[in-house]
């Protein structure tokens, strides 16, 4: 699940971005209240002087006020260029096409909440299953399912184990194409309240 060259792009960019405009703030904001000398950005070309004293009180305090705005907005974007987006994070690249003579490249993905839905619904239609909760994760090997289910009180816990386990295999391994390389059942019968990890 790593990310493409644009979006590392992107989010270093937003980054730094992020990081020049919190630290403009604060020195705009400390050279408005006489804790720093005049700011002074020397670019190719040209110096730009930044000197608040010789401006009247409400311009500075239009400055400092406008500062203080852009330290937590950089922050901000600081924060949301180093953290990757709830979307890209939760969804898999199954497979990259490349490009050939005729046609564009692509990708195939899959979202990782609708993979955990499937295997809950997989899950449930096992016979002797009440609620199946199961948290899927890509590994190194594989998929690896943990799926805490709630059998019925009158269930074989072996039979509807293997059945499970076989269901949650074969749905997965279909669906998208990947080997799944570990499913642990963890069954709570209610009428008894046990708890039992089944491996």
């Amino acid at each position: 699940m790593t990310d493409s060259l644009p979006d590392v792009t992107r989010r270093l960019l937003v980054s730094l971005f992020g990081l020049l405009m919190a630290a403009g703030g604060l020195a705009v904001c400390m050279h408005a209240l006489g804790l720093l000398a005049p700011l002074v950005l020397i670019l190719p070309g040209f110096t730009l002087v930044l000197n608040l004293t010789l401006l009247p009180l409400a311009r500075i305090l239009l400055w400092a006020g406008a500062a203080l705005a852009a330290i937590p907005a950089g922050l901000l974007l600081l924060a949301l260029g180093l953290s990757r987006s709830s979307g890209r994070r939760r969804r898999i690249v199954l497979q990259r096409a490349g490009l050939n003579g005729h046609y564009g490249g692509g990708e195939v993905t899959i979202a990782l909440p609708s993979l955990t839905a499937l295997a809950a619904y997989v899950a449930e239609r096992v016979e002797g299953v009440r609620e199946a909760r199961p948290v899927v994760r890509l590994k190194r090997k594989g998929w690896h399912v943990v799926c805490p289910v709630t059998v019925a009180p009158d269930a074989a816990l072996p039979d509807v184990a293997a059945r499970l386990k076989t269901a949650l295999h074969d749905a997965l391994e279909r669906h998208t194409g990947l080997p799944v390389a570990r499913v642990d059942i963890e069954a709570q019968l209610p009428a008894r309240d046990v708890r039992q990890r089944l491996k």
